[in-house]
């Protein structure tokens, strides 16, 4: 798996500076993932901002995994609105801030890195009437689908009574079967035995 959100952080922002040349501050709303893990972060994501030709508001807010009151980090925001706010939250995290943010007159544009049904429900209808921008994975299980991806969706589908797996589902999988190769290589050069 990637990190993120600091993996998608060039690409973003050189789509911001050509798409919204407009946006010139940055900041960020984040999971709380432990003193060591965060320092690691922030400065990974301030030398991006840097070298992105941005400029960080020095809004830098962290919550715990799996909030559902954001009014603290709302008004954090309100005391000091990023033009672009880059939200470092996940699965229904996202959606629950979006919310949040909307309902309390947040101004920024707000982007994440993932879109996942639970954080569309959690959001509460905001992901469609505020929009929601994402940098990162989308499976779509009705596309264009490789023969691999084809194999991969109908028999998620079969095992889980009709459901469409999402892209953590495809990842993991893309995975599993990386480290299969890679162990049936190991084990034909002599490298291991099963």
């Amino acid at each position: 798996r990637a990190i993120t959100p600091n993996d998608t952080l060039p690409g973003l922002f050189k789509w911001v500076k050509e798409a919204h040349p407009e946006i010139k501050t940055i900041g960020l709303v984040g999971w709380d993932v432990g003193a060591d893990s965060n320092a690691k972060i922030k400065a990974d994501f301030l030398q991006k901002v840097k070298d992105g030709g941005l400029e960080f508001n020095n809004l830098y807010e962290l919550t715990a995994v799996g909030a559902t009151d954001y009014a603290q980090s709302i008004s954090k925001v309100k005391a000091n609105e990023p033009d672009l706010l880059l939200l470092g939250l996940y699965g229904q995290d996202p959606g629950s801030f979006l919310n949040q943010a909307a309902t309390a007159g947040i101004g920024s544009v707000m982007m994440g890195s993932e879109f996942t049904p639970d954080g569309v429900n959690a959001s509460k209808g905001t992901y469609d009437s505020a929009g929601w921008t994402f940098a990162y994975d989308y499976f779509d299980p009705n596309g264009a689908l490789n023969p691999l991806a084809k194999l991969f969706v109908d028999k998620f589908r079969e095992a889980y009574d009709g459901e469409d797996p999402d892209f953590y589902a495809a990842n993991f999988f893309e995975n599993t079967i990386r480290l299969w190769e890679l162990m049936a290589r190991a084990v034909k050069d002599g490298d291991a035995t099963v």
